[in-house]
């Protein structure tokens, strides 16, 4: 009877010990685990490894690369090392900072002051080659450990930044870098998008993940920027943007907005100096709608056009203009007012090249000129592969009135519209995408397309074609270019005479900023480039020659001569080398003095005040409030209904608070 009791107590004993060795093992477990977190929350994208615990991993993916159609690097990624020490781990601190200054340039007594440090860590050197790191890995020391973190680069920096966009943390924020961000991530992350149906398919094959390879050409992009740039000092425009596309298929082979910023420090930059206007900004063709009503009343007479010099019979909806066209017969046009050998006054605060005025301009219903306009697709978005930087592309039913020249449209419209005129009447979808490439060695897939339906009559853009060579004036290559200027404060140009008093010249009280745009094409017949460009708060001198034409002229036989080079091939070997060039220009200018930025990252200094997101969805709210560095309350789901500080308010406290609901 005595025994049962210290049986029990035995029992209780083991009991005790078996729990406390459980609860040593999961204190262990968590000091583990919360090591591993904290790390992660320090260090978000990286990857620790501890050197002599962890072998190195296997072959890095990291976000893929974006080219331009002969593989030049506009974005690349590498792998890059931060090395820190944990002092209080280090057994014999002065051993390990002679292994280690010589390898990471310290000073060797700078560095055992370093290690012998009773801080919880300390830097040893950041973001270095993972060569570098890897051969402090092979040293074997206690306390010293590795975190790897990619570096994207954009070694074009403003160059066609627009276009590429950026990042942030892996993830897609403007650009190609967000339109195809999932087939830029690294495989394990792409799969999950792919099965879900979000990536192209490039020729029905793989995953739809891979390189990016553009139709962008850099050297007409360089070309374009250049042209813009010289431009916007000559007319003291605000804002300058062109074009370049390929009629038969519908490649963009340059895209240019200036000023520009350097997507390597993007938060330097206003939100309103990272849109792309091309895609946003409303453009104003005026005369130049008159190209599109002579294709117009073509196509309405297009049963009998027997040839080109012949005048279509009059059908329902179109007047007749058999004479032919000379000044004091267009539309419009007021003879009495002496003109420029370049210019035409059309009307108060529209001006137009010669060679627009001397087009036909027959009056045509419109019923039919709506018709014609929604055939050419004035009224629809240009569904390019580039994110919408508003709800949709301006345009919609105000571009259905070509014969209004209160007309606005989008750039991508209108020239989408204008290469179906001259490519023989095929549909043209703008694009950039050219092809995917998933592995770097081999070719790349090239996205599919399928054959363009013809929407014109091939009859008509013939007539089109012909009309404007004969009409269009000769210049020095084989190009043709048509300008219209359009008061940026049209509806109240009416009431004055801009040429009043210009000496010919104008009056006070005459409009002195215009929106001048400029269609452009080579060769004359069978074009295989068309130009687009816009300048906005342009000033305008209608006794002087066209410097946008001059420079169209300058540009265009070397555009089309680099058009007609065959792709460059992507060799594996020479795209390793040239990836090396680049990240060594991106080392020298890390390496620069503290406080020195590279020339084509600075940017005014500004005080910043808070956008205004009302109405816009979180993701979008969130891309214009980033560069203000704030900290984000989100309340709700849906649209922004409510945010605090208001909009235009100083941004002093560094905190904003956004107020969502759901669309009803």
């Amino acid at each position: 009877m005595k025994e049962r009791p210290r049986r029990r107590t035995r029992k209780k004993g083991v009991f005790v010990v078996w729990a406390m060795v459980l609860m040593l093992v999961a204190s262990v477990t968590l000091a583990l685990l919360f090591k591993d977190v904290l790390l992660r929350s320090l260090f978000p994208q990286a990857e620790v490894v501890e050197t002599g615990r962890k072998e190195q991993t296997a072959a890095w993916q990291g976000r893929r690369n974006i080219y331009d159609r002969n593989f030049r690097p506009l974005a690349v990624s590498y792998q890059l090392a931060s090395l820190y020490a944990r002092p209080l781990e280090l057994a014999e601190p002065e051993l390990a900072a002679r292994q280690l200054a010589p390898l990471l340039g310290w000073q060797e007594d700078a560095l055992v002051r370093e290690l012998k440090s009773t801080r919880g860590f300390t830097w040893l050197a950041s973001r270095v080659p993972v060569e570098a790191a890897v051969k402090v890995q092979a040293l074997g020391l206690e306390g010293i450990h590795r975190v790897d973190e990619p570096l994207r680069y954009y070694p074009q920096h403003d160059t066609a930044a627009h276009v590429v966009g950026f990042q942030q943390d892996d993830q897609g924020l403007a650009g190609m870098e967000s339109y195809y961000d999932a087939a830029l991530r690294s495989e394990a992350r792409v799969r999950s998008a792919a099965a879900a149906g979000h990536l192209p398919e490039p020729n029905g094959k793989g995953s739809g993940s891979g390189h990016v390879v553009l139709s962008l050409d850099l050297r007409m992009q360089a070309a374009l920027e250049k042209s813009l740039d010289a431009l916007r000092q000559q007319t003291t425009a605000s804002m300058a943007m062109g074009l370049i596309m390929d009629p038969r298929n519908g490649e963009v082979l340059a895209m240019a907005i200036r000023p520009a910023y350097d997507p390597n420090s993007f938060w330097e930059f206003d939100v309103t100096r990272r849109r792309n206007e091309l895609l946003s900004a409303p453009v104003f063709p005026g005369e130049l709608m008159r190209i599109f009503r002579l294709a117009a009343a073509r196509a309405a007479g297009v049963d009998s056009l027997a040839t080109v010099d012949q005048e279509p019979a009059p059908t329902e909806g179109v007047v007749a203009n058999p004479a032919p066209p000379n000044l004091t017969e267009t539309r419009d046009v007021n003879p009495a007012v002496p003109e420029a050998r370049d210019w035409v006054l059309v009307q108060p605060g529209i001006f137009a090249s010669r060679n627009v005025t001397h087009l036909p301009d027959p009056a045509i219903e419109q019923e039919v000129l709506a018709g014609f306009a929604t055939q050419l697709g004035f009224s629809k978005a240009s569904g390019i592969d580039l994110p919408l930087e508003g709800d949709q592309e301006p345009g919609g039913a105000s571009a259905a009135r070509l014969d209004s020249r209160e007309l606005s449209t989008g750039a991508l419209p209108l020239l989408t519209a204008f290469c179906q005129l001259v490519n023989g009447g095929r549909q043209v979808k703008p694009h950039l995408l050219r092809a995917l490439w998933p592995d770097s060695s081999g070719e790349p897939d090239a996205v599919a397309t399928a054959e363009a339906p013809a929407i014109l009559d091939p009859r008509v853009s013939t007539a089109v074609q012909e009309q404007l060579a004969r009409e269009g004036g000769k210049g020095p290559v084989d190009a043709q270019f048509f300008e219209s200027l359009v008061a940026e404060d049209y509806s109240l140009a009416g009431q004055e005479d801009p040429l009043a008093d210009q000496g010919e010249a104008t009056s006070a009280a005459a409009p002195k900023k215009f929106q001048w745009v400029m269609l452009g094409m080579a060769p004359r017949h069978e074009p295989e480039v068309v130009v687009l460009m816009v300048l906005g708060g342009a000033a305008f001198d209608s006794t002087a020659p066209s410097p946008m034409r001059r420079a169209g002229y300058a540009d265009i036989g070397k555009i089309l001569e680099e058009h007609r080079e065959p792709p460059m091939n992507s060799e594996s070997v020479r795209l390793a080398v040239e990836k090396a060039k680049v990240f060594e220009v991106w080392r020298k200018l890390r390496e620069r003095a503290p406080g020195q930025v590279a020339p084509e990252a600075q940017a005014p200094v500004e005080q910043k005040r808070m956008p205004d997101v009302a109405g816009l969805s979180l993701r979008t709210a969130l891309q214009h409030l980033q560069p203000c560095g704030l900290a984000i309350t989100v309340t709700g789901a849906g649209r922004v209904v409510r945010q605090h500080p208001p909009a235009g308010a100083l941004l002093e406290k560094g905190v904003c608070t956004l107020e969502l609901r759901a669309e009803q």
